[in-house]
């Protein structure tokens, strides 16, 4: 697990702990497992039930934003590319990577959080943190994937193959 991804889940519990308390969770809590380190996989397995947990109150869950999400896309073709729309406000270029995995793209990155110490949501749906879309192609593609981010729209480019004609409508 990268460490950016578990210093936003961090911030995620914190969010939670604020929505349920009202305030900030102590510093060095001690558990049942003190000197053991859990592996990836069972952080991820609690944080997800965790998450599950907070989506299942709705007066927990309207002021937690969702942690992870899959974003809204459109998938157009020009001429010689095509063009998947990602909807995914606030990140950065550099947060998002795209790989082109046979006749699959995958698009991921992180929306990051706007972390102020004196700031509580009070109601929250869009989501924050790590993001993951695969778009099957319609139409045959190669090349480098380019990204572009503009106004909250994650643009990536891919070269159509010469073969490939525009579907009709």
């Amino acid at each position: 697990m990268r460490e950016p991804t578990v210093a936003m889940m961090l911030e995620h519990v914190r969010t939670i702990h604020r929505a349920v308390t009202g305030g900030d969770p102590p510093d060095g809590v001690e558990h049942g497992d003190a000197g053991v380190t859990p592996t990836a996989n069972a952080v991820a397995w609690r944080f997800a039930e965790l998450e599950s947990l907070v989506r299942s109150l709705p007066a927990i869950a309207e002021r937690v934003p969702p942690f992870s999400f899959t974003p809204l896309a459109d998938v157009l073709a020009a001429e010689r590319e095509i063009i998947i729309e990602l909807g995914v406000p606030g990140t950065d270029a550099r947060d998002v990577h795209a790989e082109l995995l046979g006749d699959t793209l995958v698009v991921s990155g992180v929306r990051p959080r706007d972390v102020t110490e004196d700031r509580v949501w009070l109601h929250a749906e869009m989501p924050c943190g790590p993001f993951r879309r695969e778009v099957r192609l319609p139409l045959p593609a190669g090349g480098a994937p380019r990204i572009e981010v503009d106004r909250g729209v994650v643009r990536v480019r891919l070269a159509k193959r010469p073969r490939a004609s525009l579907p009709q409508a």
